[in-house]
């Protein structure tokens, strides 16, 4: 597990690949100004990716090894997005905490 930064104003992801000091190694922008970050391994790889939840729609987007995205509506208005492999099947999946 290695740390990442999101900012929100730019809907920006800052990715390190080790847990040393330097810039990202990897930048993407996804996502936009009210996006929530999410991360997991949507594709059972072994790697994580990002994602977003989006309160404006109660959608999540997933981003994955290959570039593509899918998208699930999930939730009510209020509620906190997480994510994790809920059945211990490697897969991470979406979740959410009603308000």
């Amino acid at each position: 597990m290695t740390v990442g930064l999101y900012d929100p104003a730019t809907s920006t992801f800052y990715l390190r690949n080790s847990n040393t000091e330097g810039p990202a190694d990897q930048t993407f922008t996804f996502g936009n100004a009210d996006s929530i970050p999410v991360a997991g391994d949507w594709d059972h790889t072994g790697r994580t990716n990002i994602g977003v939840y989006m309160p404006a729609n109660l959608t999540f987007y997933f981003r994955h090894d290959d570039g593509t995205v899918t998208s699930v509506a999930y939730g009510d208005t209020g509620d906190t997005p997480i994510t994790g492999d809920w059945n211990g099947d490697g897969r991470t999946t979406q979740g959410i905490i009603h308000s």
